[in-house]
């Protein structure tokens, strides 16, 4: 384990290493949110078996009612706008999974949280149109990815969560 006095005292170096920890953490919480979700997701559905749509709605809503969305929502926002920059190629099988997370975890919130909607049409409409949209991910997410069909419906259901609003909130 090294000290922080072997670390060179060059202040960009600090100022990296810890944007590097901060976008881990970022990354971390949104595959803590996605678990998290899914298994909200599995109780509704084990709760109720004959349900066959696995729509946990009116518990999740519950849940979020009173979450602070928007704090997480300006952190991952961004981290999900630079994994589906099409300029950075390819992605690799850890980047697909993360922007797999992210566009789940965000269009559930979306869909489940009006203030998370609100927040996300006021700070990133223009982000959010341009970038988080099937054309753009495809070229990101590897052709043999097992993750990518769902992920272009996820990006599907994020696309027509957020171009009615933005585009009814400019007229």
């Amino acid at each position: 384990m090294r000290h922080l006095t072997e670390f060179p005292k060059d202040k960009a170096f600090f100022s990296t290493l810890l944007l590097r920890l901060v976008q881990e953490v970022i990354h971390t919480s949104a595959s803590c949110l996605y678990e998290l979700f899914a298994s909200i997701y599995e109780m509704g559905w084990m709760a109720n078996p004959h349900n066959q749509s696995q729509e946990a709605g009116p518990n999740l809503t519950v849940l979020l009612q009173h979450a602070p969305v928007e704090g997480w929502l300006s952190y991952s926002v961004p981290q999900l706008l630079v994994l589906c920059q099409p300029e950075r190629g390819e992605s690799s099988g850890s980047e697909a999974c993360l922007t797999h997370q992210y566009c789940s975890v965000i269009s559930t919130l979306l869909q489940h949280s009006p203030r998370a909607l609100h927040y996300c049409t006021t700070h990133f409409a223009e982000e959010l149109r341009y970038y988080v949209q099937e054309s753009v991910v495809s070229c990101r997410l590897p052709a043999s990815s097992p993750i990518r069909p769902h992920t272009m419906k996820v990006i599907r259901t994020l696309a027509e969560i957020v171009m009615p609003k933005t585009s009814a909130r400019q007229r």
